[in-house]
């Protein structure tokens, strides 16, 4: 009885003594600067037992002059939660989320001016929800859905003028059904019909005459 006492007090020191000696992760803040001293990126550090250096927490980035350029998290090195981005002049130029490296749920791009140019929904790296584009001037360019990465149901395409250029629906990234055209004035002056693509026929309001197209093009 007394040598299994030993035996196991024995055994509780060896581990002991085991977990104090164990080797861990490092974990440190880092810093990089540029030629003239200006902080370029900031943030921590995880140092593995295989001596890798792995992204963790916030980083910041900024450019040459010290206007922010980046925000952005890491998990194991990988990017996740709100990322944001901006210009040279300080205006914001994307903002969005990721989850395990890729991007999801709602981002969003702006031009230089200050003006939005895109908002995109993504799932897991892929857009896959609402997708509106704005021109420069403000006017609303293009609005759809995605699917998987690719163009389904209703789009409408637009004039800088704000007129509507046209409109249809898309079916895996394939125009389907009729499709509508107008020119910059508003007049209707076009309708084609597409099966998955493929043209079936096409009519222009402007001769009123029918048109036969060639039945192998897709768009």
């Amino acid at each position: 009885m007394l040598q299994i006492k030993y035996l196991i007090y024995f055994l509780l020191i060896t581990l002991l003594l085991t977990a104090c000696g164990e080797k861990k992760d490092i974990i440190e803040q880092r810093e990089i600067k540029y030629d003239n001293g200006q902080l370029k990126e900031k943030g921590t550090i995880r140092i593995d037992l295989d001596g890798r250096s792995i992204k963790e927490s916030e980083w910041t980035y900024w450019y040459e002059d010290g206007q922010m350029k980046k925000k952005c998290s890491y998990i194991n090195g990988m990017l996740t939660n709100k990322y944001q981005t901006w210009y040279k002049n300080g205006q914001k130029h994307e903002e969005g989320n990721y989850q395990n490296n890729e991007k999801h749920g709602k981002w969003s791009i702006w031009n230089k001016y200050g003006f939005i140019e895109e908002e995109i929904e993504y799932s897991k790296g892929k857009k896959d929800g609402q997708y509106t584009s704005w021109r420069k001037n403000g006017i609303k360019a293009s609005e759809g859905l995605y699917v998987n990465d690719q163009r389904n149901g209703r789009w409408v395409n637009w004039y800088e003028n704000a007129q509507k250029q046209d409109e249809g629906s898309y079916v895996n990234d394939r125009k389907n059904g009729k499709w509508y055209r107008w020119d910059e004035h508003g007049k209707l002056i076009e309708t084609v019909h597409y099966d998955k693509g493929r043209i079936g026929s096409a009519r222009s309001y402007d001769s009123e005459k029918q048109i036969n197209v060639n039945q192998n093009k897709f768009r």
